[in-house]
């Protein structure tokens, strides 16, 4: 198997974008044959290489990536390795960072709500979730619809996550997600009631 794994580590240095890699004849076949040690290695070369560059759009490509995630995190929990565990929960956090479905937010929500689920060891990835529904909050105060139950959900999101999350950077989270909130609700709670007296 490390010979396989050197190969397709050689192959994917010489590929720039994920999607020409899946398209390789046989290269799911070929992913689906490898176990172990030799898996993680090569599931964690393409987690890294699908996060260097910029937003993860494709659809596909994000159930891949979340497939090649839970793997790697179920994969950590059965071998009980510290090094490794910090490496892939960096790894899937940034995936997980990178991961945009744009103007589709109850989609967005719905896909940190299923990592919550997924990856609930991994603090830094509890800390990116956290940060991206807030983000994903203001985003859907500053779209067109302004959509305050969306908003509350994020809010609310982020207020059930945070408990699960250890040490100081409990207190943090919940301290920008409150002023998030803060700021925000009775803002644009005025701002609906001005929009619904002008109509």
């Amino acid at each position: 198997m490390s010979s396989l794994q050197s190969l397709l580590v050689k192959l994917l240095s010489h590929f720039e974008r994920l999607e020409d890699v899946f398209c390789l004849n046989h290269f799911p076949e070929i992913l689906d044959v490898m176990h172990g040690k030799s898996q993680d290695v090569v599931f964690l070369h393409i987690l890294n290489m699908a996060t260097r560059s910029g937003p993860i759009r494709d659809t596909t490509s994000i159930q891949l990536l979340s497939e090649i995630s839970q793997t790697l995190h179920d994969n950590m929990e059965f071998m009980n390795v510290k090094d490794d565990d910090s490496q892939v929960a960096h790894s899937v956090s940034r995936f997980v960072h990178m991961v945009d479905y744009g103007t589709e937010m109850e989609r967005h929500l719905a896909f940190l709500v299923d990592c919550r689920a997924t990856f609930g060891r991994f603090n830094e990835l509890k800390e990116t979730l956290v940060r991206s529904s807030n983000t994903l909050a203001i985003q859907s105060l500053k779209c067109a619809k302004k959509d305050l139950s969306f908003f509350k959900s994020c809010v609310t999101f982020s207020e059930v996550t945070i408990p699960s999350i250890s040490g100081q950077r409990q207190f943090d989270l919940f301290l920008e997600t409150a002023e998030e909130s803060a700021v925000c609700i009775p803002l644009t709670e005025l701002m609906l009631k001005v929009e619904q007296k002008t109509q």
